[in-house]
């Protein structure tokens, strides 16, 4: 419960804080204030400036006409020709910065006097510019000057009123802007709104897969988390299985140093073009370690069984086109592993205890002689075998892969 007060300031305060006003209201209130506050005071010294400069100028331009004045009338006064002395004045008063000029004797006697006649609501500078009149260093009488209040303030009013009519255009340029981009904004809330009430998933979803970058679309693309998936749609994930083939090339150092450069060169092209043209048939994709060995990734959703084939049949049509080619001076071994595409190491886990398939593919053809290698982790997720494959070694953690054999007639 608020407590009663008799400030102004704060009952407007609380009025305003219980006034609905949409998003766009709001905005609109806010850049005119904003910019009202600085159009007024850009304005209020704009006029400042320009009032104090027409204050000098109007000072300095007065004094110079009483004293030009002055000379003109010396003899005048002396001679006692007040017709010539009313035509003068009459010419002087013809311009539209002068208000009246007068002109006295010596004993303070008018002896002409002349009132502007423009209808332009005249009216005399509060300042009256008076200076004495001399012929042959004697004071013959004093000359006084009015100027025209309306006409020495049109500058400042003239800024004045550019500056008014710059900061509303700026202002209607702005709102117009700033409506247009709001509009936006707030049609987007509302659809969003309008679909959370009527529970209209169809529409929930095609929010959900807004791509604005703004705030409204991270809500829009939040609604993914807790709608259900929509009707027909498999939540079923294909998941990515890859089976990774190790090519070690056993005496490729001791080939690279006993034979002449050209030689060697090219026994490694031709077995690395066996070698791309199998991977192609077998749409694999092929890649070489830094120190010269292969790696061919077998990528599909199959199983674990059939890419296992898959990789055997590979290996068993690289190594008998090797042999066709007569390229049995170089000595290769083949490894196999598998990988899941989201296969994920734990958390505060050591680095070289995240399972690694390209380095088990690589360490299994570096000891394989004759037939390819598979480890025995990997070979438990071959549910359906459908090639054979035989321990090695006492503990039996590594088997070697053979083609299924033929059954007897």
């Amino acid at each position: 419960m608020l407590e009663p007060t008799n400030n102004i300031f704060i009952q407007l305060f609380r009025r305003l804080r219980h006034w609905q006003l949409s998003i766009r209201k709001k905005f609109a209130i806010l850049f005119t204030l904003i910019l009202g506050v600085f159009g007024c005071l850009f304005a209020f010294i704009a006029h400042e400036e320009i009032s104090a400069g027409n204050k000098h100028l109007a000072y300095a331009f007065g004094k110079t006409i009483a004293h030009q004045l002055a000379e003109s009338a010396a003899s005048l006064i002396t001679s006692g020709d007040q017709l010539s002395l009313n035509v003068l004045l009459n010419q002087l008063v013809s311009n539209p910065y002068i208000y009246s000029a007068e002109v006295f004797s010596v004993d303070n006697r008018l002896l002409a006097t002349v009132k502007t006649k423009s209808k332009l609501n005249s009216q005399p500078y509060p300042t009256i510019f008076s200076t004495p009149v001399h012929y042959q260093n004697v004071l013959v009488g004093h000359i006084r000057v009015r100027l025209d209040k309306a006409m020495t303030t049109k500058p400042a009013r003239e800024a004045m009123f550019m500056v008014i009519l710059s900061g509303v255009l700026l202002l209607i340029c702005g709102l117009i802007l700033l409506m247009r981009q709001t509009h936006q904004l707030t049609f987007r809330l509302k659809l969003l709104a309008n679909a959370l009430n009527r529970k209209d998933e169809r529409i929930l979803h095609t929010l959900s897969q807004s791509t604005h970058p703004d705030e409204i679309g991270s809500v829009q693309r939040a609604l993914s988390a807790i709608l259900p998936p929509p009707e027909g749609e498999t939540t079923q994930k294909h998941v990515q299985q890859t089976a990774i083939v190790g090519v070690h090339l056993h005496n490729l150092t001791t080939l690279q140093q006993y034979m002449i450069t050209g030689d060697f060169q090219d026994l490694l092209s031709h077995f690395t073009e066996i070698l791309q043209v199998t991977t192609d048939e077998y749409d694999g994709q092929l890649s070489f370690t830094a120190d010269g060995h292969a790696v061919v990734h077998f990528s599909d959703t199959q199983s674990f069984s059939e890419l296992v084939n898959h990789s055997l049949s590979f290996i068993n049509t690289l190594e008998n086109r090797r042999k066709d080619a007569e390229l049995d001076t170089l000595k290769i071994g083949c490894g196999v592993a598998l990988e899941l595409a989201d296969q994920q190491t734990q958390e505060n886990a050591h680095p070289l205890l995240a399972h690694n398939p390209l380095a088990v593919a690589l360490q299994l053809a570096s000891i394989a002689k004759t037939n390819p290698l598979i480890h025995k982790d990997d070979l438990s997720f071959c549910k359906q075998v459908t090639f054979e494959a035989s321990p090695i070694g006492p503990e039996a953690k590594i088997f070697s892969l053979y083609q299924p054999s033929p059954e007897p007639v």
